[in-house]
């Protein structure tokens, strides 16, 4: 482990941020996921992201009883239930998590805000039912974390950016409608942090979406920021492997 983090501050010394990933299986290691969650919070200016790939046994597994099949299987929604039971996050098991396809939506409006890029954005491919994701807010200086459906209506907001990008204006336009859907949606009192840091948080994302607009990069978050992440879980296609364990926290 000393070796790993001493790779994770190299990494972080390059200018890099990393994504994490493991691979769960049901009575092996899902009762760590909380802490790889908690890990990631710890360390959210080095660890871009957090992926959990549940065991899927498929192909050539005729060495795998069907006892075992069932023992050792782990779907998606227990990922959630399980994040619930061992966080202090206060994810709710179904409000707070999402297709993770539904991500295309806002590489579409990157194609939209950025009409003359020489190639177009990369869009998640996987079914709906493949994979899941949870978007959080991050208290870098405190390693905390909160659901962002908790305090914005993530449900309405994505609507709002496909009704805005179908419509065909102008990328200004467009990027005018985005943030007056963010206003709309955002729910200051329920979010957890004073009225002025509130407002602070909503002028990062306004900031955001103009960066992303005009084509420019995002500088990565410092302690004391407050960033968007996001705790994924998507099917893995391997039988018996256990892979190296991942996190993927997005902004």
């Amino acid at each position: 482990m000393e070796v790993k983090l001493r790779a994770l501050e190299s990494i972080a010394a390059a200018g890099v941020q990393t994504t994490l990933q493991v691979t769960v299986v049901n009575g092996l290691n899902n009762d760590c996921v909380g802490e790889i969650v908690r890990f990631a919070l710890r360390n959210a200016d080095q660890i871009h992201g957090v992926i959990f790939q549940p065991v899927m046994f498929t192909g050539r597994d005729e060495r795998i009883s069907t006892g075992d099949r069932y023992a050792q299987r782990y779907p998606l929604s227990q990922l959630a239930y399980d994040l619930q039971a061992q966080t202090s996050i206060d994810w709710r098991t179904m409000p707070d998590w999402y297709p993770a396809s539904a991500y295309a939506i806002f590489r579409h409006l990157d194609d939209v805000l950025d009409r003359g890029a020489e190639r177009g954005s990369l869009f998640p491919d996987m079914h709906p039912d493949h994979a899941i994701m949870s978007p959080l807010l991050v208290d870098t200086e405190k390693g905390k974390a909160i659901p962002i459906p908790a305090f914005f209506d993530l449900g309405r907001f994505m609507q709002d950016v496909v009704q805005i990008t179908d419509s065909g204006r102008s990328p200004r336009v467009t990027r005018a409608m985005v943030l007056l859907s963010l206003l709309r949606n955002f729910n200051q009192a329920k979010a957890p942090m004073s009225s002025v840091v509130c407002l602070r948080a909503h002028c990062i994302a306004s900031r955001e979406a103009t960066a992303i607009g005009r084509g420019k990069p995002l500088r990565k978050p410092h302690a004391g920021d407050s960033c968007f992440s996001m705790v994924c879980g998507s099917k893995t296609p391997t039988p018996t492997t256990l892979r190296r364990s991942a996190i993927q926290t997005c902004r």
